[in-house]
């Protein structure tokens, strides 16, 4: 039967037991091997018994075909007791085989290559080594400074110029996000130093979360508890502010940089570096108006070139407050189309639900051009808006007039920006002092 050596076990204590049924019912037609030699019906008239259900009945607590087979682990077998003939499928070899996965072997198997994993993750951690910091050398550029200046004087620092995460985390979400380009210019010159040295350790603990969520079942309780316990471990890279070897005191390059940036006379790369980083952070800040205008009212929005691109002719044109202006009106606009466009089955909209807002603004500018008009009122921000640090420590240091950029579009500040540089050594002296 299917090449397998079957026996043939008999209950003989079962008050109905039948020796000869339980033969008849498990024998073979020898000239067919995968074919029984009686059918249930020839059964039925042969022992007089009245149903199929009774048949099977009392050939279940008759007995039983028994097969050893010899599991995947290679060295456990288990005995497979097979009840009724629609148990045995002739036609598909192995038919048993999702049962020979030998558990207490798998088991086994997997809590020791566990804790090999857990062993490897906890020497990684002792043999790590203490990284050595070079100091800088290559001068950083102007907005680079400001950059490092602000960072310095904002954010908590320790005695050993370790910074703390979150708040560079922090920094780095509200002051570089969009900006990226300049914190990568000072770490690339060695001012600001990340250490690499847990890459290996995070990656072990990583697979070592995947072990847990996926093998759970199959760990020891010890092995349970040890991933517990290791995967509750936190590992950070360093962040550090690496000073220039002329500086021991983080006071007296925090002062350096400060006049260094004050005393800047602008050159013309340093006028094109300002006007990309005013472009560049006016943009990130519509886009940020923009995703909350969205939410506030559930607005679809496809971002695209053709959509960035009208952004940008708007934010050379006109301020911040105006521009808060243009895409609140419109969004308010898109939203009643989006509305008609849902509810209204004669609604004539020519575009799909996430090009409506930007048609909207683009079509508004559009207009505005074609007039020689600028958007009549301004907006302020919402009362939750941030304001970034770089931008107040500019217009209050730099710039000195201690406004926010919000009322002045990037060609107004650029060009305050230049006046401001002009400035005299007692000015510069006088700012400085009022800053501390």
């Amino acid at each position: 039967m299917t090449g397998l050596d079957f026996e043939l076990v008999e209950n003989v204590g079962y008050r109905e037991f039948n020796g000869e049924l339980l033969k008849d019912y498990w024998n073979l037609n020898h000239l067919s091997r995968n074919k029984f030699t009686y059918t249930l019906s020839e059964l039925l008239i042969k022992y007089k018994i009245q149903s199929a259900a009774k048949l099977q009945s009392i050939v279940k607590y008759s007995g039983h075909l028994k097969f050893t087979k010899l599991l995947d682990c290679g060295s456990c077998a288990r005995d497979f007791k097979i009840y009724h003939r629609k148990d045995i499928d002739f036609y598909k070899s192995n038919w048993f085989k999702d049962q020979l996965i030998c558990d207490r072997c798998k088991r086994e198997k997997i809590n020791t290559e566990v804790e090999e994993k857990i062993t490897a993750f906890r020497e990684s951690i002792s043999l790590i080594k203490k990284y050595k910091i070079s100091p800088p050398s290559q001068e950083l550029d102007y907005l680079e400074k400001i950059f490092l200046y602000v960072l310095i004087t904002k954010v908590k620092i320790s005695d050993q110029n370790l910074i703390d995460l979150q708040q560079w985390q922090c920094f780095q979400s509200l002051e570089a996000n969009g900006l990226e380009y300049v914190l990568k210019g000072i770490i690339e010159k060695g001012y600001i130093y990340i250490t690499d040295i847990y890459d290996n350790v995070l990656l072990q603990q990583n697979e070592l979360k995947t072990v847990n969520d996926n093998l759970m079942a199959y760990l020891s309780y010890d092995n349970q508890r040890e991933l517990k316990e290791n995967l509750s471990l936190n590992f950070y890279n360093d962040i550090f502010i690496v000073l220039p070897d002329e500086f021991n005191k983080k006071e007296d390059f925090i002062l350096q940089l400060y006049n260094n940036i004050i005393l800047h006379e602008l050159k013309n790369d340093d006028l094109k570096e300002i006007e990309e980083f005013l472009i560049l952070k006016r943009l990130r800040e519509v886009y940020t108006l923009i995703d909350f205008i969205c939410r506030a009212r559930n607005i679809p929005l496809k971002k695209n070139n053709a959509f960035e691109i009208d952004l940008i002719r708007m934010i050379r044109k006109y301020d911040l407050q105006h521009v808060w202006s243009i895409i609140f009106y419109q969004a308010k606009q898109a939203a009643a189309e989006l509305y008609d466009m849902e509810f209204n089955q004669r609604s004539k909209s020519r575009f799909s639900r996430e090009y409506v807002f930007p048609h909207h603004i683009s079509s508004y500018l559009d207009y505005l051009e074609s007039k020689n008009q600028n958007p009549k009122y301004p907006r302020n921000l919402p009362d939750n808006w941030v304001y970034s640090e770089i931008e107040l420590f500019v217009s209050s240091s730099i710039i000195g007039h201690y406004q926010k950029w919000d009322k002045f579009t990037p060609k107004q500040i650029q060009a305050m920006w230049l006046e401001s540089t002009k400035a005299s050594d007692e000015d510069v002296l006088d700012i400085y002092e009022n800053n501390q």
